[in-house]
């Protein structure tokens, strides 16, 4: 293996007997030495290597022919080659190495309406092949659907939007609905608005499962600074009632 003048490369614990001189044929390279574990987190360094070299070469261009880069193109092109073209190279180099991955791939999401676990059941008996159709929109609508099982058991996966609005100044305020398709009626058995855009917001951090019944009585309940009515019950602690501000 040999390695020609600039490029850059990786020197594991199990090549260090060849050597270095072996590796780069006697020629100046960039050599970064890890041990075998450690190669698949070695991407960002040799990203970070990439922009080094890269603003070195783009010093030399330049003292070659100062003229040439005094220009307003040229400038420009010594920002695209020395600047945006490594920062690129770092992006694909922390996703593509695991490192950060999970923080750029949830980058601008937010949660609509989190992921949900329950039983469906009319006078307490569960009820099966009940079509549920769930909505919620912030800057838009989203829809999905579900049926209960023979027992009455549903699940929603949770639902979330990429939008740039979520880095803008701006209030978090999500509609949220469920209803069910039952015995030719449409019943509401979720609506209510969530203000916080994390998951399980609606169950302050914990698991969202809930028993809901279409014979009960809708009520509502504030938590995480929203409010939910529903024909559900889940183990969450409720906020501090404003209950005056709707019975006004």
């Amino acid at each position: 293996m040999s390695l020609d003048r600039g490029q850059i490369g990786i020197v594991t614990e199990g090549m260090v007997g060849k050597g270095a001189h072996e590796l780069v044929a006697g020629k100046p390279t960039h050599i970064t030495k890890l041990p075998p574990k450690r190669c698949k987190l070695s991407l960002p360094l040799l990203a970070f290597n990439a922009w080094s070299l890269e603003l070195s070469r783009s010093k030399e261009r330049y003292e070659a022919q100062p003229f040439f880069y005094s220009t307003r193109r040229s400038v420009f092109s010594w920002f695209v080659a020395g600047m945006l073209k490594p920062l690129i190279l770092i992006l694909l180099a922390l996703s593509s190495g695991g490192v950060f991955a999970m923080s750029l791939s949830d980058m601008g999401k937010v949660c609509l309406f989190s992921e949900m676990s329950g039983v469906l059941t009319v006078n307490g008996k569960p009820v099966p092949n009940v079509r549920l159709v769930r909505t919620a929109k912030w800057q838009s609508e989203q829809r999905d659907e579900t049926v209960t099982d023979d027992h009455g058991r549903f699940h929603f996966p949770v639902m979330n939007e990429r939008t740039v609005a979520k880095f803008l100044p701006m209030e978090f305020v999500a509609s949220q609905q469920i209803d069910a398709h039952y015995d030719g009626e449409v019943i509401r058995v979720w609506g209510g608005v969530k203000r916080d855009p994390k998951p399980n917001a609606e169950s302050k951090g914990d698991a969202l499962i809930v028993a809901c019944d279409l014979r009960a009585e809708e009520s509502y309940i504030e938590v995480s600074g929203g409010i939910v009515f529903s024909r559900c019950e889940w183990n969450v602690e409720p906020d501090e009632s404003k209950s005056h501000i709707w019975e006004s």
